[in-house]
């Protein structure tokens, strides 16, 4: 079942000036983030309650592009190119997703079916997700 909003995805030209404004101008805390180094971007993340925003950022265009199942980067980089900075996507939260794929699609959705996804963080833990 559909939970909510995991997370909004904003694409940024830079995590760390976008990080400063959040925290200034809004009071939110920031995290240090992440690279996604196979995949060519990088972000931080600013909780607010159980779901957060993620500044994304594309270090290298070429690595996101040759990243077909990396659907986040892709939209990003997308975004930035078409569009310039701003929402470029969001996760929903769900207990099933391929329950919830299913459904949705069968309601119209053009989603395609979950991928999973990693990274490790700087201290060497991975996280993962679907």
């Amino acid at each position: 079942m559909l939970l909510g909003i995991d997370h909004l995805v904003i694409v940024v030209r830079s995590v760390e000036a976008a990080a400063v404004v959040l925290e200034r101008d809004l009071g939110l805390a920031v995290t240090v983030g992440g690279r996604h180094e196979a995949m060519g971007t990088h972000n931080r993340l600013a909780f607010v309650g159980d779901t957060y925003i993620e500044l994304i950022g594309v270090f290298d265009a070429a690595l996101v592009r040759s990243s077909t199942s990396f659907a986040v980067g892709n939209a990003a980089l997308a975004h930035l190119e078409a569009r310039g900075e701003g929402l470029a996507t969001y996760a929903l939260a769900t207990d099933d997703v391929a329950r919830d794929v299913e459904r949705l699609r069968a309601a119209g959705s053009p989603i395609n079916q979950p991928v999973a996804g990693s990274r490790v963080r700087p201290g060497g833990e991975v996280v993962r997700w679907v």
